[in-house]
């Protein structure tokens, strides 16, 4: 009855509200509750993001000559997956071969001039030695010319001490005459001497005994003088001979010793001459892909000593991450995080992500040259879990080089955190203010 005499405002301002409105006030109101209490309880992840690309775990391998030399002929080009043992480019041998050939003639003299020599030490008969440069000839004529200087030399030995011995044999005999003769004639002067002091021989028969005597006693030191030079000319003529048979034979050895070492140098000269050779075909030291060819390398051109040709990249060689992470999350990343790793050429919506985990962090930071700012940043190595994805072709694989993006899981915060920190800080910063 009341009511039939409001106005239609308090009518209105009386009237109960709605239940459809009261219903979805308080289904806001819960849901704005609910959605406090699942912020505080629910977590999301902590992702740090890093930059980075596919490495190989071996380094890239670098085919350069050893020495300089024109480039004859190029096998291979980039992107070119090579086998062990592949020739990828050959180089001019005309130097090599020179230096090869010349150490082979030399070597090929040295051991036909040892031979020559050890027969002459050894006093045997020099057995030639076919070789392609002929010193086997060479040294035979000249083994049969010293073979005859010397049996010449030793001939004339034999012959001046035949004639010395001949001599020496000579005085002897003839001393030996003289000393019979001198003890006759000394007889006979003693007889004449008894004779005359009889007084039955003449003083004429003595003096001319006494002048025998006198003159066979002159005759024997004469023998003795002539003797005794004979003798000491043959012993200095057998010390020449022996003098001349030890300087011959010591002359031997000394070039015999010469030569050997010689020959030994000679043999590693042209150990390392065959390969330089050897090396005039730069071939892969392994499986590889041809990185990089240098812009140099044509044909015709000159490779400079030790100038890298060829960049490699070895095949089979396990695949990692290195990725670049801001300085200042350096903090949240450890070694042992999960990473997520994103390939930019294969979408991970289509073809998913590999999985791996932070190995290694860089014990110092490093700046980019192309940023101006010069920001500071450390290098992660990621290893690699998985290396396959979902819908590739069946020849894919990991190239070394591939961009992508890793996310690196540095641990867990609550969804409020993300509404609240703003706060929070705006807050403190606000009430900092002067």
């Amino acid at each position: 009855m009341v009511g039939a005499f409001q106005k239609d405002t308090e009518a209105i301002q009386n009237a109960p509200d709605p239940f459809l409105a009261r219903v979805t006030l308080h289904l806001l109101g819960l849901f704005v509750i609910g959605l406090i209490a699942w912020a505080t309880l629910s977590y999301l992840d902590k992702i740090v993001v890093a930059q980075g690309k596919i490495v190989s775990t071996e380094a890239n391998v670098m085919v350069q000559p050893l020495e300089m030399a024109v480039i004859k002929k190029m096998l291979v080009r980039e992107g070119d997956v090579v086998r062990k043992g592949q020739t990828l480019a050959t180089l001019d041998p005309t130097f090599t071969q020179a230096d090869v050939q010349q150490l082979e003639s030399r070597l090929a003299a040295a051991d036909a001039q040892i031979a020559r020599l050890r027969a002459e030490h050894d006093g045997k008969p020099y057995t030639v030695t076919e070789d392609r440069y002929g010193y086997g000839t060479l040294q035979h004529a000249l083994w049969r010319e010293r073979q005859a200087q010397y049996t010449s030399q030793m001939q004339n030995f034999e012959e001046k001490l035949a004639r010395l011995q001949s001599n020496v044999a000579k005085y002897e005999m003839d001393r030996q005459h003289l000393n019979e003769r001198l003890k006759v004639v000394r007889e006979i002067e003693t007889m004449r001497s008894t004779l005359l002091a009889s007084q039955v021989g003449s003083r004429l028969n003595l003096l001319q005994a006494t002048s025998d005597r006198i003159d066979i006693e002159r005759n024997l030191v004469l023998n003795q003088n002539e003797l005794q030079g004979n003798r000491h000319d043959l012993q200095a003529l057998l010390a020449e001979r022996d003098v001349f048979i030890q300087q011959w034979n010591g002359k031997i050895i000394e070039e015999l010793t010469t030569q050997s070492n010689e020959r030994e140098a000679l043999r590693e000269q042209l150990i390392k001459a065959r390969k330089r050779q050897s090396l005039v075909q730069l071939d892969a030291p392994t499986d590889a892909i041809v990185l990089e060819v240098s812009p140099k390398a044509a044909v015709g051109s000159i490779a400079k000593e030790a100038e890298p040709l060829f960049t490699l990249v070895p095949v089979g060689a396990t695949m990692e991450v290195e990725a670049s992470i801001d300085a200042r999350d350096l903090a949240f990343v450890q070694v042992g995080d999960k990473v997520r790793v994103k390939l930019e050429a294969y979408p991970y919506l289509q073809h998913g992500a590999l999985d791996g985990e932070v190995a290694t962090i860089s014990e110092d930071s490093f700046t980019s040259k192309d940023d101006q700012a010069r920001s500071l940043f450390y290098r992660v190595r990621v290893k690699l879990l998985t290396t396959s994805l979902e819908n590739v072709p069946s020849n894919f694989r990991l190239i070394p080089g591939m961009p992508l993006a890793a996310d690196i899981k540095v641990g867990e915060r609550r969804i409020i955190t993300y509404f609240l920190r703003p706060i929070l800080r705006g807050v403190d910063e606000s009430l900092r203010e002067p």
